[in-house]
């Protein structure tokens, strides 16, 4: 519900206010729900309030109560092997084992549930594609017929609520994912084409491999290629495409040397993406130019901001930037920035880097609602190959501030590779 009046969800679930109104809305959940929080332009469990300078997307998170603890979101963590581990986290940050068994390579979440690459059974050079009801006691349901998409070597999925993106080297997919599963959009006039030329015999024969990186922001779709050869470094190209309705348009190529590895975030307005260089130990912002193109700009004058970073994280809301830190002589930390909507650079908050606990930090994702960062760990000894037993650590986010304190920290079974985590599906 909204004050000034407009907004009574359902069935009135958007409204039109004079620019610069101060709108303020509140979540009132049925009985059998609660309320776990915002998602889009606010976050927190507290009253959500927006000024209308623009266009604004605000969508209440509800779980089940009958869960019985307060579910917030799923979170899959692949093994090395299998996946056996399946954790629910909780209102309060705090994160419970459940028992599933299901066999992904790559996932990502809509809000109708998971969307899993199923296991390859043969060598045909197709992926297949697989989306799960998430139940509110965390099992998952199969959500219409398992969906093909041409691929050779890489694959590589995003989502949003609705829409779910597959780029292979084969090409660019779109789908909508519902209640009926996955539905083929029409196909994506757009190619796919990785730095260097590697067959799949070149690559079965360990002489070059291709892999990539997709990830969204409100209006964009950002790819990363990358490819690998016997000998001399790896060539990367990050690519943009403005997305609307499941479709991908305007490809531009925009960082080609600059930059050396496949850790990467855009903000969620597409302005700004920032990316790790190794071989200058610098985070390197991209900005989007008075005529649509990206321009590469150094961060901070050439400060060294880079030690050990295993990837990039925006919030929802584009005010931080989270950055896991594995470096073999330090703990596990988390280093957390300020985004200056309007330049894009970085400051780093008080307090950071907050330490996670544990050995070597393998990735993170946010969860759904906003309100935590979960961090995966493996045994490592100071360095890799990292052995089991994994950890799975949840962090709060306080918004205004970006403060982040440790609220769980469970065992996560055999070494754990990927994290995910999904809405429970409504």
């Amino acid at each position: 519900m909204s004050n000034p009046p407009g907004i009574s969800c359902p069935p009135e679930c958007s409204a039109s206010f004079a620019q610069d109104t101060q709108v303020k809305l509140t979540a009132s959940p049925h009985k059998k729900y609660f309320f776990g929080g915002w998602r889009g332009s606010c976050s927190g469990t507290s009253t959500c309030s927006v000024t209308m300078v623009s266009a604004q997307n605000v969508t209440p998170i509800f779980a089940p109560a009958s869960a019985g603890t307060n579910v917030l979101a799923y979170v899959f963590t692949p093994d090395a092997l299998v996946l056996t581990s399946e954790f629910a986290l909780l209102a309060d940050g705090q994160v419970v084992s459940v028992a599933q068994n299901i066999q992904p390579a790559v996932m990502t979440g809509t809000a109708h549930g998971l969307v899993a690459e199923l296991p390859q059974r043969n060598s045909e050079s197709t992926a297949t594609l697989q989306s799960y009801f998430v139940e509110a006691n965390g099992s998952l349901r199969s959500q219409g017929s398992p969906t093909t998409v041409a691929m050779d070597q890489s694959l590589n999925l995003a989502s949003d609520e609705t829409y779910v993106y597959a780029t292979t080297d084969e090409g660019a997919f779109g789908f909508t994912n519902g209640s009926g599963g996955l539905n083929l959009l029409p196909l994506i006039d757009e190619t796919v084409h990785s730095p260097a030329s590697c067959s799949p015999a070149q690559e079965n024969a360990g002489q070059c491999r291709n892999s990539g990186v997709l990830m969204l922001s409100n209006a964009n779709a950002f790819l990363l290629q990358t490819s690998v050869a016997q000998s001399g470094p790896p060539l990367n190209e990050l690519s943009s495409f403005v997305r609307s309705q499941g479709q991908l348009s305007a490809e531009q190529h925009f960082a080609g040397d600059s930059i050396s590895t496949g850790i990467f975030a855009p903000t969620p307005d597409g302005n700004f993406v920032y990316a790790l260089d190794l071989a200058s130990n610098r985070i390197f912002r991209y900005a989007m130019g008075g005529n649509g193109a990206y321009e590469t700009n150094i961060l901070s004058n050439g400060r060294q901001l880079s030690d050990g970073f295993v990837q990039l994280l925006i919030s929802a809301n584009g005010s931080f930037l989270f950055a896991p830190v594995a470096d073999a002589g330090k703990s596990p930390r988390i280093r957390v920035f300020r985004i200056d909507t309007s330049s894009g650079d970085l400051t780093e908050i008080q307090g950071s880097p907050f330490l996670t606990g544990e050995d070597y930090l393998v990735g993170a994702t946010l969860d759904p609602t906003g309100q935590f960062l979960l961090a995966i760990h493996a045994y490592c000894n100071g360095s890799p190959p990292c052995l089991s037993p994994g950890k799975l650590v949840a962090m709060s986010i306080d918004p205004p501030t970006g403060t982040l304190s440790v609220t769980s920290d469970i065992e996560d079974g055999e070494y754990p590779f990927a994290i995910t985590a999904v809405l429970i599906s409504h």
